[in-house]
């Protein structure tokens, strides 16, 4: 199950990256040949923003994600748009379940290098530091996330979800 989850986000980060940021509803293969067939990579050695924020991106590096799109029949690559905008959602989902309103946390953070923090994170707490806050007037991550409301305990949480699966189910929407 872990490695199916694993797949998942490896492939949702896989055709972000191909989609380069870009809300367009086509993709041409035989341009994107063109430009080297290359995904788009997050550049994270940034050299604005505060020492903090720069301390804080130099615990990650860039990968350019690459591959040959000669390999594609047409179908494929007119595939690649549903699963580049399928990608989009689940990132958007998971923005929303692991810290909620985006655009709003990123809109309030005024060093660039901190908000590509928080976006790499998914939002004000760090990941690999123990989800320690990063922003100011955020202190620890609520334990359910968006999973569950934030004035609810675990305990409260795992007796709901005893009497309805559906609560904590990666599968069925309740």
């Amino acid at each position: 199950m872990r490695q199916t989850a694993l797949f998942i986000a490896s492939a949702m980060f896989f055709l972000i990256g191909c989609m380069g940021g870009s809300e367009s509803s086509t993709f041409d293969c035989a341009a994107h040949l063109a430009e080297g067939g290359t995904m788009n990579s997050v550049d994270v050695t940034m050299s604005e923003g505060s020492e903090f924020g720069r301390d804080l991106l130099s615990k990650y590096t860039s990968l350019a994600l690459t591959t040959d799109v000669t390999v594609l029949s047409e179908n494929e690559c007119k595939m690649l748009p549903h699963l580049f905008a399928a990608a989009a959602e689940m990132d958007a989902i998971f923005w929303l379940q692991a810290f909620g309103d985006k655009d709003a946390l990123l809109s309030s953070i005024e060093d660039p290098a901190i908000a590509e923090f928080a976006k790499i994170n998914y939002g004000p707490w760090d990941r690999i530091d123990g989800n320690a806050s990063f922003v100011d007037g955020f202190g620890p991550k609520p334990l359910g996330a968006n999973l569950y409301p934030a004035d609810m305990s675990k305990s409260e949480f795992d007796t709901a979800n005893a009497l309805d699966p559906t609560l904590g189910s990666l599968y069925i929407l309740s």
